[in-house]
């Protein structure tokens, strides 16, 4: 007669689940980890980052003696900068739209493998290229504002 209780007990159970138990509430958000999208993202963001700071830091360092002879010419503040960062953002926008172009190809080569993801998410395309031109303007502030600091007759006096 216990057996019989305790069989009745284990079909109900499976029968019924609790409510407080994790088939009936499906997954939880507690399980949630953020570390796939620092390591999928926000890693090679920075890296790409480093990436941009470094080439207009060298392209600044080639141009010194070009910013110093327009400082002596009477070219403003604003105008380095704007020139700096004109020419910064023609490299961020063609390199923007050739990752655009390519990330659709992509999307459409490995459609079959992506589940309940479109292969052109226009949300998730605007959002990154958002945060990529937000970012890439912090990284375009140091060698714009070092552009702007040269002494025009030390870079004179170096011709």
């Amino acid at each position: 007669m216990r057996e019989e209780k305790d069989a009745d007990a284990d079909r109900q159970k499976q029968e019924h689940p609790r409510e407080d138990s994790t088939v009936a509430r499906g997954p939880s958000l507690s399980n949630f980890s953020t570390a796939p999208f620092v390591k999928g993202f926000c890693y090679p963001e920075g890296l790409g980052n480093v990436g941009v700071f470094g080439i207009l830091a060298y392209a600044v360092q080639q141009h010194v003696r070009d910013f110093g002879l327009r400082r002596a010419l009477g070219a403003t503040t604003n105008d380095i900068l704007q020139l700096v960062m004109l020419n910064a953002a023609r490299v961020i926008a063609t390199g923007a739209a050739i990752g655009l172009v390519l990330s659709a190809v992509g999307g459409r080569l490995i459609e079959k493998m992506l589940f309940g993801v479109r292969p052109l998410d226009l949300t998730t395309f605007l959002l990154v290229t958002i945060v990529l031109a937000i970012t890439t303007a912090i990284a375009i502030a140091g060698p714009a504002w070092r552009a702007v600091r040269i002494d025009p007759a030390t870079a004179l006096r170096n011709i």
